[in-house]
């Protein structure tokens, strides 16, 4: 008994002194100030070919450090990429969990870059954060 109240004394005194962590919290609780909290934006198997005339869909996360799901504004911009007729088609759609999204039309054959921006809601402690790939449309 005098051991377990000598080891509950210690603990206590460990805690109280800033020493021991009793319970895990998030950091986005830690970040008193907006955008301090690094998030990743990622798209999960990007299609690298479509058919011409397709809507390619594609699936976006966004991650965060600690266990806080980020929320806030998916950007999806679609720009051809090289020589040709030129093409530029943006998607605003509000984030609040992983979704698939569909993407424009496309009807022109050739190399497209599709970027991915997240943009936190105001006063949120997230910062923002891209991803981008290219993907080519067949004949």
């Amino acid at each position: 008994m005098t051991k377990r109240l000598i080891a509950f004394i210690a603990a206590l005194a460990l805690s109280t002194l800033g020493l021991v962590a009793t319970a895990g919290t998030s950091q986005a609780a830690d970040c008193p100030y907006p955008g301090c909290v690094k998030t990743d934006t990622g798209v999960k198997k990007p299609p690298k070919k479509v058919k011409k005339g397709a809507k390619p869909k594609v699936r976006v996360t966004v991650a965060a450090n600690g266990n806080v799901k980020p929320k806030g504004q998916v950007i999806i911009r679609v720009k051809r990429i090289g020589n040709g007729p030129k093409y530029f088609r943006q998607i605003a759609v509000k984030y609040s969990g992983n979704h698939k999204y569909s993407l424009p039309k496309l009807n022109k054959p050739g190399k497209y870059r599709v970027v991915v921006i997240f943009k936190p809601g105001k006063n949120a402690p997230f910062k923002s954060s891209r991803d981008n790939f290219t993907l080519r449309v067949k004949r």
